[in-house]
């Protein structure tokens, strides 16, 4: 972005972050992106809207599975990116990295209508297994709303059923898929200051420890919608846009990293 363009959407966040309190944000931007930049410019915000803003990406493994990992502050997060280099390292060193550098990890969007869901890459054994080495597993997405929202409208747009099970499921994942002793996420999947439609709530908190702590106490969140959800047409193709540039981004990486591994 430019600075103004920056700037506008900075003053965005703000007023949707005073307009609906939240507590804490976890930011969780793609690790091909700019994660350290998108970390730092949401805590700025957050320090003038009182919120805590938790540092974290959304890494891309080797088999193109994707894993948030949150981090104690920048410092942290800028050693940890060293090992989560896009299509570099394996689901199976998960937990392993995620030891190494004091993280909570979390299982997003295992459904999703994309390429890069756990459940969608592994089979059911497998991903249970991945499950049993992170600390959540994000029981709803909020990537899912539009379509939801679409596919329930009197707009005779015929979806089949396994993509309207995909939508269903990044909805409200079931109960089977749901891990056992971890926590559950609540993600909005925000690609704009008014798609902060969902939050995660708990009652579930410890005053005497940081807010990251907490986390790492595997929360089961429960969703709550703060605000109504943008009109259907304007927000899917905004976030239709965004999508689009991230699969091209990806596709992009990851033939490179096929090339370089096959020269050498």
């Amino acid at each position: 972005m430019s600075a103004p363009q920056r700037q506008r959407r900075m003053k965005r966040i703000k007023n949707a972050l005073n307009s609906k309190p939240v507590d804490i944000i976890a930011s969780t931007e793609h690790v091909y992106k700019a994660p350290v930049d998108a970390y730092l410019y949401l805590r700025d915000v957050g320090g003038e809207t009182g919120t805590e803003v938790i540092a974290g990406i959304e890494a891309l493994s080797s088999e193109g599975v994707e894993v948030i990992y949150l981090f104690r502050g920048e410092r942290e997060l800028q050693s940890g990116l060293s090992d989560l280099h896009a299509f570099e390292w394996s689901i199976k060193d998960t937990a392993q990295i995620a030891s190494n550098h004091d993280c909570v990890t979390i299982v997003p969007h295992p459904f999703t209508m994309g390429q890069t869901g756990a459940g969608n890459k592994m089979e059911t054994d497998e991903y249970l297994g991945l499950l049993a080495s992170v600390d959540y597993v994000e029981i709803h997405n909020g990537s899912s709303l539009s379509l939801r929202k679409l596919m329930n409208s009197r707009i005779p747009v015929d979806f089949n059923s396994a993509f309207r099970k995909k939508i269903e499921y990044t909805y409200d994942l079931p109960k089977q898929y749901r891990g056992t002793d971890i926590g559950w996420a609540i993600g909005s999947d925000a690609h704009f200051p008014t798609e902060q439609v969902c939050v995660g709530v708990s009652l579930d908190y410890d005053s005497k420890l940081s807010e990251f702590d907490n986390l790492k106490r595997r929360i089961r969140f429960e969703k709550h919608h703060i605000r109504p959800h943008s009109r259907i047409a304007k927000s899917m193709i905004k976030n239709g846009v965004c999508v689009a540039n991230e699969y091209r981004i990806k596709k992009t990486i990851g033939r490179f990293q096929r090339n370089a591994a096959y020269s050498v």
